[in-house]
């Protein structure tokens, strides 16, 4: 598996359905709304595999995104 592809999936967090995402080469985790507003972004230092036990019932799925995460400001919910 290459570094710089880009892993999501579904999942619920405290009742409200959202998306996680995991870049590789930065190690960068997005937490977003549906809607793709970011309400969260933090270092993972593991990998996708650990990420989804701990996020639990998570439904993966492909999504088309450049790799890079560090080019992209997050878009914070108020």
């Amino acid at each position: 598996m290459s570094a710089n592809v880009a892993h999501h999936a579904r999942c619920t967090i405290r009742g409200a359905p959202a998306i996680v995402s995991f870049y590789p080469d930065s190690r960068i985790v997005r937490i977003s709304a549906e809607d793709g507003h970011c309400f969260k972004q933090m270092r993972w230092l593991f990998g996708w595999q650990a990420l989804l036990d701990v996020v639990g019932d998570a439904e993966e799925f492909a999504h088309t995104v450049p790799p890079d995460a560090s080019q992209y400001e997050p878009r914070v919910a108020s």
